[in-house]
């Protein structure tokens, strides 16, 4: 059985195998049914949908039309890394319709003490256009998918994204 060791994407996508466990992508005696499925929500509808109502379509340009630069930090426009972002892509800042996005993850073990072999982890996109009284409301969280996978992976992912 796979143990969600790597994803079938880009240059991996004819792969057989998964590469770290070396176990068969799918079910046995079968060359086009998966062992294992990445469940994922699509975006690009998501975002559309910000901009469907009037209401939310002007709290997208919140950050650029009503933020007040006073030298506090109150919202993630207000850090050097927006700026820095801003300076380095132009033509992206330019448009303050296009829409910044945070990603965020947290792993947890959905099964307590009973397996400690396997986590939990859960992607979400927080949408960081909109006023920082709203950026933070969990309506407003994008939920992408869920990613489970055993617990020594996790660490290793862990360890490589830190240093």
């Amino acid at each position: 059985m796979p143990n969600n060791c790597m994803l079938f994407m880009g240059e991996d996508e004819e792969k057989d195998k998964f590469e770290i466990c070396e176990t068969s992508r799918y079910k046995e005696g079968s060359t086009k049914i998966a062992v294992k499925r990445m469940r994922y929500f699509l975006l690009k509808p998501r975002l559309q949908k910000l901009f469907m109502s009037s209401k939310t379509a002007s709290l997208m340009k919140w950050h650029a039309e009503e933020r007040r630069d006073d030298g506090t930090f109150k919202h993630p426009a207000d850090s050097q890394a927006w700026k820095e972002f801003d300076k380095q892509n132009p033509s992206f800042a330019s448009d303050f319709r296009n829409v910044r996005l945070g990603l965020a993850t947290d792993g947890f073990n959905p099964y307590g003490r009973i397996s400690v072999a396997h986590s939990t982890w859960p992607m979400v996109l927080i949408v960081y256009n909109l006023p920082p009284w709203l950026c933070m409301k969990q309506c407003f969280y994008f939920y992408l998918c869920l990613m489970m996978v055993r617990r020594d992976l996790a660490i290793r992912l862990m360890y490589t994204y830190n240093h």
